[in-house]
C-alpha cells in the first residue's frame, strides 16, 4: 500500500482545512468552509473504515518508521475524527453568532485533527512530538478566538503557556530516550530499554530510560487534563467558544490517551510496568485525578465549568485503563485494559460532544456561559432538548443504559482483570460522588420553574449533531445487549478487542 493511501486519515483534514482557508480569503465562499469542513472529515472516516478492515493485526511501517498503519492507531482516529465531526456541525453555527472567521475557525478545527490523527498514529517519537504541537497550536489559537472577549484571551494565553511548558518537558524526554537508544523509533527505543533492563543497575541506561519516560509522561498528561496537570482546563473549556470546549473535550483527549496508551505498549512498555508494579503509580494518578475532578465539581455552578471538572474526572477513570495496562501479566489482560481505554475514549466523546452542544443552543438565547440555574423549566419549553441533555449527562455520570455506564464498566472491569480491584472500587465510589453533581441538572430542567422567554431555535447542523450524539450514546449503551437484533453494528467489544490486540501483537 502507498503511503499516500495510507495516510489519507491525516491528509484529508489536512486538504480541506487549507481549501476552507482559500475559501475563507472570499467572503461570499465562506460558509462553504462548514461543507468542506464535513466533507473532509467524513471522507477521513470512511478511509480509516477500509484501512481498518485491511490492516488486520500486523503493523506497516510508513515514511522509515515515522507513521505505523495498524488497527490500533486507526481505531484512535475514528474516535477523534467522529468527535471532530461532531465538533464541526457545532462550529459551524457558534462561529457567525459569535462573529467569528467562518473559514479560519473551521480550518483551525481540520488542521488540529489532522494533528490528532498523526499523533495516534505515530511510530517515532519525534513524529508523535511534531503531531502533538501541530493538534495543541491550532487548539490554543481556537481558544482564543473571541478577541473581543477577555475571558477567551486569558484562557487561550493560559492554555499556550501551561502547553508550552509541558512541551518542552516532553521534548526533553524525547532527547533523553535518544541518548538511550541512539534512535526516536518507538520499537527501538523499547528494545534498547528492555536490554538495559536486562544488564541490570550497572548499566546507567535504564536510569536514564525511566527519566525519559517520566517526563514524556508529564507532556502527555496535561493534553490528557490529569492532575497536577490540570490547572488549565477549568478556564480553557470556560473561555472558549463551547464548539471549542466539546472539540477540546473529546479529540484532544482521545489522542492523548492513544498516544499515552502506544508509548505504554511500546518505547515506555518497561518504565511504566516498573512504575506500576513498584508503586502504582499510573493507579495513584487515576484516583487522584478521579477525587479532585469530582470534588471540584461539586461547588460549580457555571455548567461549563461543571463539565470541565468534570472532564478532570474523567480523565482518572481513563487512567485507570492505562494503569491496568501497565500491571497486567500476560497478553490478555494487556489487550483488555487497552481495549477499555479505547472504549472509554468512544464513549465519552459522544457523550461530552452532546453535553456541550445542548449548552451551545441555550448559549444562543444572549445568555452566554450559561448557569445551571439558566435550564430551570427547560422541560416545559424545549422537551427534546432537555431530554437530550439529561441523557448526556446520565452518560456522563455512568448511569445504565448509556454509552457512559459501557465505557465505566469495560474500565473498571479490566482493573478488576489485572488484579487492581482497588482501582475499579475507587472509581465505583467517585462515580457515585459524580452523581450528585451531575443530577443537579436534570432536576433543574424537570422541577425548576421556568423562566421567561425562549431560548432560540437551533440551527439545522447542530440538531443534526445532537440526533447524532444522542443514538451514539444510547446505542453503545445498549447496543452490545441487542446484538442479535442488529448484527454486525453492535460489536463494539470485538472492535476495540481487535485494534488493542494490534498494539500487544
Amino acid at each position: 500500500m502507498s503511503p499516500a493511501l495510507a495516510l489519507l486519515p491525516v491528509l484529508l483534514p489536512a486538504a480541506a482545512g487549507a481549501a476552507a482557508l482559500l475559501l475563507a480569503s472570499r467572503p461570499r465562499s465562506a460558509p462553504a468552509a462548514d461543507g468542506v469542513a464535513a466533507a473532509g472529515l467524513v471522507a477521513a472516516l470512511a478511509a480509516t473504515a477500509v484501512l481498518w478492515r485491511a490492516a488486520g493485526r500486523a503493523e506497516v511501517a510508513l515514511l522509515s518508521g515515522a507513521y505505523v498503519l495498524d488497527r490500533f492507531g486507526l481505531a484512535f482516529a475514528a474516535v477523534a475524527l467522529g468527535a471532530a465531526l461532531l465538533s464541526s456541525l457545532l462550529l459551524a453555527e457558534a462561529a457567525p453568532r459569535a462573529g467569528l472567521p467562518r473559514g479560519e475557525s473551521q480550518a483551525l478545527l481540520l488542521f488540529s485533527t489532522a494533528g490528532a490523527v498523526a499523533m495516534v498514529t505515530a511510530g517515532d517519537l519525534l513524529s508523535l512530538f511534531l503531531g502533538l504541537e501541530v493538534m495543541s497550536v491550532a487548539a490554543y489559537a481556537l481558544t482564543g478566538f473571541r478577541r473581543t472577549d477577555g475571558r477567551s484571551s486569558e484562557a487561550a494565553m493560559k492554555y499556550f503557556l501551561l502547553g508550552a511548558f509541558a512541551s518542552g518537558f516532553l521534548l526533553y524526554g524525547i532527547a533523553l530516550a535518544y541518548g538511550v537508544a541512539g534512535t526516536t523509533r518507538l520499537d527501538a527505543v523499547g528494545a534498547a530499554l528492555a536490554d538495559a533492563a536486562r544488564a541490570g543497575p550497572a548499566d546507567g541506561r535504564a536510569a536514564l530510560g525511566r527519566v525519559a519516560a517520566a517526563l514524556v509522561l508529564v507532556g502527555l498528561l496535561f493534553k490528557v487534563g490529569a492532575v497536577p496537570f490540570h490547572m488549565w482546563v477549568p478556564d480553557a473549556y470556560q473561555g472558549a467558544p463551547t464548539a471549542v470546549t466539546a472539540f477540546m473535550s473529546s479529540v484532544v483527549k482521545a489522542a492523548a490517551l492513544g498516544g499515552l496508551l502506544r508509548l505504554a505498549g511500546t518505547a515506555f512498555a518497561g518504565p511504566a510496568a516498573e512504575a506500576e508494579a513498584g508503586g502504582g503509580l499510573l493507579g495513584l494518578l487515576a484516583v487522584i485525578t478521579m477525587t479532585l475532578g469530582n470534588v471540584a465539581a461539586l461547588g460549580q455552578t457555571s455548567l461549563k465549568r461543571l463539565l470541565a471538572y468534570s472532564s478532570i474526572a474523567h480523565a482518572g477513570y481513563a487512567l485507570v485503563g492505562l494503569a491496568a495496562a501497565a500491571a497486567a501479566r500476560d497478553e490478555t489482560a494487556r489487550t483488555a485494559a487497552a481495549s477499555s481505554v479505547a472504549i472509554y475514549a468512544l464513549t465519552y466523546g459522544v457523550s461530552v460532544a452532546g453535553a456541550f452542544g445542548a449548552v451551545a443552543v441555550l448559549e444562543r438565547s444572549g445568555r452566554g456561559d450559561a448557569e445551571v440555574g439558566d435550564y430551570e423549566g427547560l422541560a416545559a419549553r424545549r422537551p427534546w432538548l432537555a431530554a437530550a441533555l439529561t441523557l448526556f449527562l446520565l452518560s456522563l455520570a455512568g448511569l445504565p443504559p448509556t454509552a457512559g455506564f459501557f465505557g465505566k464498566y469495560t474500565v473498571f472491569s479490566a482493573a478488576v482483570a489485572a488484579d487492581r480491584t482497588p482501582l475499579a472500587v475507587a472509581g465505583v465510589l467517585n462515580s457515585v460522588v459524580g452523581l450528585a453533581y451531575y443530577l443537579r441538572v436534570p432536576l433543574a430542567v424537570y422541577a425548576g420553574r421556568a423562566p421567561e422567554g425562549e431560548p432560540a431555535p437551533a440551527a439545522g447542523g447542530t440538531r443534526l449533531a445532537l440526533a447524532v450524539a444522542a443514538a451514539g450514546t444510547v446505542w453503545l449503551g445498549m447496543g452490545p445487549s441487542l446484538r442479535p437484533f442488529l448484527p454486525g453494528l453492535t460489536d463494539v467489544l470485538a472492535w476495540s478487542w481487535s485494534s488493542a490486540a494490534g498494539l500487544f501483537a
